[in-house]
């Protein structure tokens, strides 16, 4: 059966600032076989252990194009803030092209009032090439996954196991975690202040200081 799985270092999927991406990741970006699982777990007196497998096939130029689809792919921001606000009801307030052009409505709405006010931001181009760019956040996101502590990875495993018992292997031996497709995992881009300077307009709108910093959980659909 298909699971829900949070990277947010959470036991429970988030419940609020969730965004929708229309692209999915593949299911080897974690998973190939029995033998070959970007994660392993064991069970020790009861006790799930669990790390990153070190002899994972999958590379990482792989897993971090991957996730640089997902965050260049369509974005519903519907059950987010301030997206989810009712002056913004109509579909082009809420879905965005990618990532990075979420992100600027985001900015704009905090700082100028309304999401569409791109204008004000004169490095709007250089925030959602940022968001976009695979050497950037997308680097930094895999580079965070493939190196999780033990105890980030023992929690994506107890989630997976609590919910589908079937890929619960009670053995002493090291398993490989199962993914499967339709498995649903939420991962999260944060934007805060660093990012932002005012643009035309500045003297008369409020300071950068007014944006409260966000946390995103993007939900993708493993294929």
């Amino acid at each position: 059966m298909p699971v829900t799985i949070s990277f947010t270092n959470d036991a429970n999927a988030p419940t609020t600032n969730i965004v929708q991406a229309a692209a999915s990741l593949p299911v080897s970006v974690f998973y190939n076989s029995s033998n070959d699982s970007l994660f392993r777990y064991k069970t020790i007196n009861g006790q799930v252990v669990a790390e990153v497998d070190p002899n994972f096939t999958t590379s990482y130029s792989t897993i971090r194009g991957s996730f640089n689809t997902v965050i260049n792919s369509t974005m519903n921001a519907s059950n987010a803030d301030p997206f989810n606000l009712t002056k913004y009801i109509s579909t082009p307030y809420r879905v965005y092209p990618n990532f990075g052009s979420l992100a600027l409505g985001s900015y704009t709405h905090y700082l100028f009032g309304n999401t569409n006010m791109l204008f004000m931001l004169n490095n709007r181009n250089e925030i959602v090439n940022n968001f976009n760019n695979e050497s950037l956040y997308s680097h930094a996101l895999a580079n965070t996954i493939i190196n999780f502590p033990s105890n980030c990875v023992k929690n994506i495993a107890e989630q997976i196991i609590v919910q589908d018992s079937n890929r619960s292997n009670n053995s002493s031996n090291w398993s490989a975690l199962e993914f499967k497709t339709d498995d649903i995992i939420y991962f999260t881009l944060s934007l805060s202040l660093s990012t932002i300077k005012n643009g035309t307009g500045q003297e008369a709108s409020p300071s950068v200081s007014n944006y409260p910093g966000i946390s995103y959980h993007i939900a993708t659909t493993l294929a």
